[in-house]
C-alpha cells in the first residue's frame, strides 16, 4: 500500500511523528501535566497521550502551567492517534502496512459509527 492510497482513504496526511487527530490528521500542540505529555487537536478538542519524559521542557514548567493545561485537555476527548502517514518513518515495509492496515479500519469503524448517529437522529 502507497502513501498516496492511504492518504486517499484517510482523506488527510498525517506528517507528525507523534500521530495526527482521527478526523483531520493535525496536531496543534502538546502539553505537558507533569512529566506527561498530550497531542491536542483543539478544532475537533481531541487529544492523545504520547508518552511520559520524553522531553525535559515539563521540568521548567510549573503547577501554574500545568492547570493551565489540564483546563485545554479535560475539554478534549481521549482518542487513538492516526500514526504518520510517511512511510520513511517505519523500520520496516511490514511495520507501515500493519500501522496503515489499524488506521483505515479505525477510520472506517469511526465513519460507520458517524452514519449510525446521523441515521438515529434523523
Amino acid at each position: 500500500m502507497t502513501e498516496e492510497e492511504v492518504v486517499a482513504r484517510l482523506g488527510f496526511a498525517v506528517g507528525d511523528y507523534f500521530g495526527g487527530c482521527p478526523e483531520c490528521g493535525k496536531q496543534d500542540s502538546i502539553l505537558n501535566i507533569w512529566s506527561s505529555h498530550w497531542a491536542v487537536c483543539r478544532e475537533h478538542k481531541n487529544k492523545w497521550c504520547i508518552g511520559a519524559n520524553l522531553f525535559s521542557c515539563w521540568r521548567e514548567e510549573d503547577e501554574f502551567i500545568w492547570r493551565q493545561n489540564w483546563e485545554t485537555l479535560r475539554e478534549c476527548v481521549e482518542v487513538k492517534s492516526v500514526p504518520p502517514t510517511d512511510p520513511t518513518c517505519y523500520a520496516s515495509s511490514d511495520c507501515y502496512e500493519r500501522a496503515m492496515a489499524d488506521a483505515l479500519r479505525l477510520s472506517a469503524e469511526r465513519r460507520r459509527l458517524a452514519l449510525s448517529v446521523v441515521a438515529l437522529r434523523a
